[in-house]
C-alpha cells in the first residue's frame, strides 16, 4: 500500500477532493473524488488541477489575491524539506494560482527554508512537525496576509518575513528561542505583533527586526529582554506606544530613530546605556521618564533625543522631563 496524499481544493464555491490511490489516470472530471497523479516534482498534480479548474466557468479567469485557491495537503510529502516546499511553490507559480496552503496535516516537514513562494502565496498553515523557519523562508512574499506558526517552531531565521508587505498581524509563539536579524524589516503594513515572554535574550537581539514597519502601532518588549538592538524600530512612523520591561539594560544606536508619532517613553531603572541617535528624529516625543540614573550615555544626547534633554538630564538626573509648545520646542523641563 502506497503512502496516501489527500488534497482538498477550495476555489470560490468550487470544491475538489483529490486522492492518490494505487493507479488511476485522473481523467474523470465528473465527480469526486478525483484521482490525481502526484510525483516528486508535483508536475502531474498541478497540470491536472490547472486543466480541471480551467474547465469550471466560474474559475475561467484564474485565482486572484482576494479569491485565492485554497489547498489542503495531508500525508507524507515526497522529497526532502527544501524539495517539498520549493516544488509546491514552483508548481503554484507555473500555473499562475494565488494560493492559501494548509499543511497542518502534512507529514515529514521539519524545516521551511527559502521557498520562492513570492507573490503567489496568500496564506499558509504550517504543520506541528516544523521546528525551523529558516533564513529568507518567506522573504518578499508580498501578498502573504496570514500565517499560522505552530508551537513546535523554535527558530526564526534572518530575513524570514522581510518584505512581506501584505502581512498585517502575526503572533510569535512562546516556543521561539532563536530570533534572527531583519526578520520583519520592510513589512510596511504590519500593525500588530505579539512577542513571546519566554525567549533567550542572547538570541533575541531584535537587530533591524522591525525596520521600516511603517504601520506598526504599538509593541510590548518581552520580559527578560536585555537589549534592543540597532535600528530595531527605525522608521516605524506609526508607533505611538512602547512598553520597556524592567531588566532591559541597553538601547542601541538608532533603535527608535524617526518614530515620529512616539510621544512618550519610560526607561526602567535597569537601563544603563542609551546609544547615540536612539531616538533621533522622534519629533513628537514630549515626555521622557528616567526611573534610574544612566551609568553611561552618548557623547551627545542632543542627537539621541530631540531638544536640550542632554544638558537637563545631566543637571537633574532621574525623573520626568517634558517639553511643550505647538510645534514642540527644544526646551525640556524636569517636573518631578
Amino acid at each position: 500500500m502506497k503512502n496516501k496524499i489527500v488534497v482538498v481544493l477550495i476555489f470560490g464555491m468550487f470544491i475538489l477532493s483529490c486522492e492518490q490511490p494505487n493507479g488511476s489516470n485522473g481523467n474523470d472530471t465528473s465527480g469526486t473524488p478525483h484521482f490525481v497523479p502526484i510525483d516528486s516534482s508535483y508536475t502531474g498534480f498541478f497540470e491536472y488541477i490547472s486543466n480541471l479548474v480551467s474547465k469550471a466557468p466560474e474559475n475561467a479567469n484564474g485565482s486572484t489575491v482576494d479569491r485565492p485557491l485554497s489547498i489542503k495537503i495531508s500525508g507524507l510529502l515526497p522529497g526532502n524539506d527544501i524539495e517539498k516546499i520549493q516544488n509546491l511553490s514552483n508548481a503554484i507559480k507555473n500555473v499562475g494560482f494565488f494560493a492559501i496552503i494548509d499543511l497542518s496535516d502534512a507529514i515529514g516537514v521539519i524545516n521551511i527554508e527559502s521557498s520562492d513562494f513570492l507573490n503567489y502565496l496568500v496564506g499558509i498553515i504550517l504543520p506541528d512537525s516544523v521546528n525551523n523557519i529558516g533564513n529568507n523562508a518567506f522573504r518578499n512574499c508580498t501578498n502573504l496576509k496570514n500565517i499560522t506558526i505552530p508551537n513546535s517552531v523554535t527558530t526564526i531565521g534572518n530575513y524570514a518575513f522581510s518584505g512581506c508587505t501584505g502581512l498585517v498581524n502575526i503572533t510569535i509563539p512562546n516556543s521561539i528561542n532563536t530570533f534572527g536579524q531583519y526578520v520583519f524589516n520592510n513589512c510596511t503594513n504590519l500593525k500588530n505583533v505579539i512577542l513571546p515572554d519566554s525567549v533567550a535574550s542572547d538570541s533575541f537581539s531584535l537587530y533591524y527586526a522591525f525596520y521600516n514597519c511603517r504601520s506598526l502601532e504599538s509593541i510590548i518588549i518581552p520580559q527578560g529582554q536585555q537589549n534592543i538592538s540597532t535600528s530595531t524600530f527605525e522608521n516605524c512612523i506609526s508607533l505611538t506606544s512602547v512598553l520597556l520591561p524592567e531588566g532591559l539594560s541597553i538601547i542601541w544606536s538608532s533603535a527608535f530613530k524617526n518614530c515620529t508619532n512616539l510621544t512618550s517613553i519610560v526607561f526602567p531603572e535597569s537601563i544603563i546605556t542609551i546609544h547615540i541617535a536612539a531616538f533621533e528624529g522622534c519629533s513628537n516625543l514630549s515626555t521622557v521618564v528616567f526611573k534610574g540614573n544612566l551609568a553611561t550615555f552618548p557623547n551627545n544626547l542632543d542627537i539621541t533625543f530631540p531638544g536640550d534633554l542632554e544638558s537637563k538630564y545631566l543637571l537633574g538626573g532621574a525623573g520626568t522631563y517634558i517639553r511643550t509648545g505647538n510645534p514642540l520646542g527644544d526646551t525640556w523641563t524636569k517636573i518631578e
